[in-house]
């Protein structure tokens, strides 16, 4: 009987033994590359509190052993500086060897002693080969010879487009104010000569007129001598351009150049001894000279031989202001042609970028799933959103746990994978409205499908759905030949005031409907509505794509629905 008692005793013993060698904390034997830290840190990765699983200090050769105290599986921060940390999952009884990089904290170089770790340097490399595969394509479109080139002719045409809009204002005032000065001459003269009562009187008005003339000439002649300097759309041309530089050439070069020589031609001599005029008039009252009766004279006298010596020829001006409009139609078209170019070379990318990128995804996924009871894809699958990617989390939480039950990370997103689904979730099918129009008509949100739907929620007396309103037109009245529709739902509560907000703001789209329940909608209440403005995509087979799009947004979305 006593052997048999001491042979129980030795069993339960042992059972012991093996109870607190499973529950064993684990050890973490760690190497770290380009070291700059002095000591680790072990806490856990969703708390900010004081507690330590474990402390180590690094040695120069950048090792440390870190014997901690966890007792249960759960992911960890081994915290390096206020700043720097590694994630860890970590369960007991594991003796990990990793290393990884201080420069590189997002990737591990090599770890074993863990299913979880060897998973998490998996995926840290499936994401640094993401992140390497956008980074070329992104070096590619940056480097891409067709859109450099249209790129930076487009913002180098853009600049010198509007400098030639600049000359051009100048040169239609030089011509306005000669006519001007015209008119003044002719005011004050008889017979070719101005009396000499009224020598002041011209000269207070003739003078400001001939210093606008040459300050109105003056950047006509700055650009001619320096525009070369800085444009030159002639060198570096490539190939295969269709009529790009016919236009550029014909239409707006060519013309330009001639404009400009047809007026600095004809006025350049007038300009020019206008200036010493001018400059003779600020020596004399400089010196206080113009009160002597002869010199005024002389000086009125000068004036009117400059101007009839040196006559500028005003259907010059009249030519030129007509081409602007012919040059600037041409530029518009340069520019829109470019923007063209590097809208084409960009969706070659993007094009790439989206048969490639799904294959990545999927791939990842897969990666995901074949470890869905590694606590450590807790790390990762909110790469993933929920709301696109359903079943994805529910099958990885579903497992986790199974096998994690007690873990409160496992816990909390349990408790949101089996709470009742949301109706109006991204990929729900959306719920159905019926409610009557202004003539008080019903109309069915359901009578819709096939078709790419917003679902409006706004008011008249809703200030920012007024803002919004004319996105929606604009994007309305551009994709609804392809299939797009609006369907309204207003929580006014007054029909005239919600009649005249449509016809006010544009709404010309036939589904508008209301209870006229204000905040008590129906409507509302159905698709969880507590403010306004408030918006459901809906594609094509019913289901919500997108809440709550705006502006550029909405565009962009149905862009990619509908194409351009």
């Amino acid at each position: 009987m006593k052997t048999v008692k001491m042979n129980i005793i030795t069993l339960l013993l042992t059972l012991c033994s093996l109870s607190l060698f499973a529950q064993k904390a684990p050890i973490i034997k760690g190497k770290i590359l380009n070291n700059k830290f002095t000591q680790v840190d072990l806490k856990l990765a969703y708390k900010n509190d004081s507690i330590s699983y474990g402390k180590a200090t690094i040695d120069p050769n950048g090792n440390f052993i870190l014997n901690t105290t966890i007792t249960k599986p759960d992911l960890y921060r081994l915290t390096l500086s206020e700043k720097d940390f590694f994630l860890f999952a970590l369960l007991p009884g594991e003796v990990i060897d990793v290393t990884f990089d201080a420069n590189n904290l997002q990737s591990i170089v090599s770890v074993s002693g863990s299913e979880n770790m060897t998973f998490v340097k998996n995926a840290a490399d499936y994401m640094a080969s993401n992140k390497r595969f956008l980074d070329s394509l992104n070096s590619g479109l940056q480097s891409d010879p067709l859109q450099v080139y249209y790129n930076t002719f487009f913002q180098d045409f853009h600049q010198f487009h509007q400098t030639n809009q600049e000359v051009d204002t100048y040169v239609s005032k030089f011509y306005n104010t000669y006519d001007t000065l015209l008119q003044v001459i002719q005011l004050y003269s008889e017979k070719g000569k101005i009396k000499s009562k009224n020598w002041d009187l011209f000269l207070s008005q003739a003078v400001p007129l001939m210093k606008n003339l040459e300050s109105s000439f003056a950047p006509l002649k700055n650009y001619l001598n320096n525009a070369s300097s800085y444009f030159d759309f002639k060198a570096n041309r490539i190939t295969n351009t269709g009529d790009f530089y016919k236009i550029l050439d014909e239409q707006y070069l060519d013309q330009i150049d001639s404009r400009h020589q047809l007026v600095y031609n004809g006025s350049y001599v007038f300009v020019s001894e206008l200036t010493k005029v001018i400059l003779k008039r600020d020596s004399l009252l400089f010196n206080e000279l113009l009160s002597d009766s002869k010199i005024k004279k002389n000086l009125v006298e000068e004036i009117l031989k400059v101007i009839e010596k040196n006559p500028v020829n005003s259907a010059d001006g009249q030519t030129y202001m007509s081409q602007t409009e012919q040059t600037n139609n041409a530029a518009n078209i340069l520019k829109e042609e470019a923007q063209k170019q590097v809208r084409a070379v960009v969706q070659k990318y993007q094009n790439f970028y989206n048969t490639e990128n799904p294959k990545r995804e999927q791939g990842f996924k897969k990666l995901i799933l074949d470890n869905k009871t590694q606590l450590a894809v807790l790390m990762f699958i909110d790469m993933f959103p929920r709301e696109q990617n359903l079943e994805l989390h529910s099958e990885v939480i579903k497992a986790l746990q199974s096998k994690y039950p007690d873990n409160p990370l496992v816990a909390e997103r349990y408790t949101i994978e089996t709470k009742p689904a949301n109706p109006t979730a991204i990929g729900a099918m959306a719920p159905d409205l019926a409610f009557s129009n202004p003539e008080g008509k019903i109309l069915k949100l359901s009578d819709l499908r096939g078709k790419v739907v917003l679902l409006d929620f706004w008011a008249s007396w809703c200030r920012p759905c007024r803002m919004e309103n004319p996105n929606v037109v604009k994007d309305y009245h551009k994709y609804h030949e392809k299939g797009f529709e609006v369907f309204s739902v207003s929580l006014d509560k007054d029909k005239n005031s919600w009649i005249k907000a449509i016809q006010d703001d544009g709404l010309v789209w036939p589904n508008h409907v209301s209870d006229l329940k204000y905040w008590s909608s129906e409507a509302a209440a159905i698709y969880g509505v507590t403010s306004i403005p408030a918006t459901f995509l809906i594609g094509k087979d019913g289901r919500i794509i997108a809440k709550n799009l705006r502006g550029e947004a909405l565009g962009s979305a149905l862009e990619e629905l509908l194409g351009k």
